[in-house]
């Protein structure tokens, strides 16, 4: 007997999904992006980065290391770009 989810489960199920799309955007491999997802992290206080999506500010967190992986991936590869010239 399946009921629908109710108001916060659905919130959750939201975050999880926007997030993992947003892991799988910078990681480019779905593994990758699920074992981090998966992994402690200690710019997360040694938390998963699942275990704080129960909150906005938590989710927020994770989107800013999210967002700082991917800065710092974009300047690795202009730095290597530009030792190639």
């Amino acid at each position: 007997d399946q009921k629908p989810l109710d108001l916060s489960e659905s919130d959750r199920l939201y975050r999880i999904a926007r997030t993992f799309a947003h892991t799988l955007d910078v990681f480019e491999n779905v593994e990758t992006a699920r074992d981090w997802l998966k992994k402690p992290n200690r710019a997360l206080a040694g938390k998963t980065p699942i275990e704080l999506l129960d909150t906005d500010a938590g989710t927020q967190q994770v989107y800013q290391l999210l967002n700082v992986l991917s800065l710092q991936s974009h300047i690795c590869l202009i730095i290597f770009d530009c030792l190639l010239i």
